[in-house]
């Protein structure tokens, strides 16, 4: 419906959908904006504090320190980081003298287990009369969620079939829900976003609140929204 036959402004709209968001269990970060809020299609959200360094745990403390600064700048209506440190990756770390023992490497072992966990085609099942079918192997889900499980997964070796634990060990670390990088540096995003405050008022909080921040050596902190469109445009 457009904007000249409804009763709600976009803006109460847009709250509407966020209250009716927050209804939902396990959603930790609504935002509800509307489309064309930025100059650029590129711009991500009115403000958007980029942090870039080596170490993923590292951005993710300076992530949470970001927003906690940033949702103390009034106008904006919501703010998060663009990914969390808080998903599960399970490793495989081979043990190079079990692998020896049982005549395999590391890049078999790899790709048995791979096979297994995410599964692979065979052959298609031909039926007289019917289109082919696809099959997909793969191991039971019961088997691919759990790193206890995982130890026992069986791997084909030259001298024999053994479980996962016989030539290694299975350990979980927490990694980045999202992998994003510029200029071949790991980055995190800050994203806020804004309903009727004015673009000027809401930077120049911004950047105050961002005063006194400590960065570690080798880590930079850089406005990658609407603040850095109007720099670029008024210099040159």
């Amino acid at each position: 419906m457009n904007r000249f036959q409804r009763k709600q402004t976009l803006w109460q709209i847009e709250r509407a959908v966020e209250d009716q968001l927050l209804t939902i269990p396990g959603l930790r970060f609504p935002a509800v904006f509307d489309c064309g809020a930025t100059p650029l299609s590129t711009i991500h959200s009115t403000v958007d504090l980029m942090i870039s360094g080596p170490d993923p745990k590292v951005l993710a403390r300076l992530q949470d320190e970001v927003t906690r600064r940033l949702k103390t700048v009034g106008g904006l209506t919501a703010v998060f980081p663009t990914w969390t440190l808080d998903r599960i990756e399970y490793l495989f770390l081979p043990d190079a003298e079990r692998l020896a023992i049982y005549g395999t490497d590391a890049a078999a072992v790899a790709a048995q287990v791979s096979a297994q966990v995410q599964g692979f085609p065979v052959p298609l099942f031909r039926v007289p009369g019917l289109d082919f079918m696809a099959v997909w192997v793969q191991a039971q889900a019961g088997r691919r969620e759990n790193p206890l499980d995982l130890a026992t997964l069986p791997v084909v070796a030259p001298r024999g079939s053994v479980p996962l634990s016989s030539l290694g060990r299975v350990e979980h670390a927490f990694v980045p829900t999202l992998h994003t990088r510029q200029n071949l540096q790991e980055t995190g995003d800050v994203l806020g976003y804004r309903s009727t405050a004015a673009v000027t008022r809401i930077n120049d909080q911004a950047a105050k609140a961002m005063e006194g921040l400590a960065l570690p050596a080798g880590y930079t902190l850089q406005d990658e929204g609407e603040r850095k469109t109007m720099d670029e445009a008024f210099s040159s």
